[in-house]
């Protein structure tokens, strides 16, 4: 962003500011609940494990690809409901698998909040494993609230990127652009 200033003499005036931005394409994937409550699953679970090899009083992250595959498979049997589903009871199914996923997502919301709170003394990865922790239950909240509770989400409320907190949907339709504010 640059910044220009008109500079007065006088100390008592005020200063006449101008910015400039610009919006810049970036690459990220399709932002859907489901997928961004994946991805910080997996982030969360990565960064566990990680703090288990590092300190010898963590335990319990020794099936971390066992988690990782469950919160995965249901996040894709929901995706085949939702997108490829027909019939009478594709409701049904929808609540059904979304249930199930939201029980997945917190189960393993509730096993970092215990490690979050047992070991305040994690470095390095601390500020990482909290950050994804959030963005997991704000889209467990979310997933909730959109399947669940059939409920509008606003575009204030959602999250294009978990790793790219500040993109922004500038252009809607088929084929959008993903593009960031700087």
């Amino acid at each position: 962003m640059r910044i220009w200033r008109k500079r007065d003499k006088k100390k008592d005036k005020k200063l006449d500011i101008k910015a400039d931005s610009y919006a810049f394409e970036s690459n990220v994937h399709f932002p859907t609940d489901l997928s961004l409550a994946w991805d910080a699953a997996r982030k969360c679970i990565e960064y566990a494990t990680k703090a288990e090899r590092k300190f010898t009083d963590i335990k319990g992250w020794r099936k971390h690809s066992e988690w990782k595959s469950k919160i995965k498979n249901q996040k894709r049997i929901l995706e085949r409901v939702i997108y490829r589903g027909k019939g009478k009871k594709k409701e049904a199914q929808i609540i059904k698998g979304a249930t199930k996923y939201i029980a997945f997502l917190q189960l393993l919301s509730n096993k970092i909040e215990k490690l979050i709170l047992n070991h305040n003394d994690i470095n390095g990865g601390d500020i990482k494993i909290r950050y994804f922790y959030r963005m997991l239950q704000i889209h467990t909240n979310l997933i909730d609230r959109r399947l669940l509770k059939n409920e509008k989400i606003s575009s204030k409320d959602k999250v294009y990127s978990i790793f790219q907190p500040y993109t922004e949907w500038l252009s809607k339709g088929k084929v959008g652009k993903k593009l960031n504010w700087v």
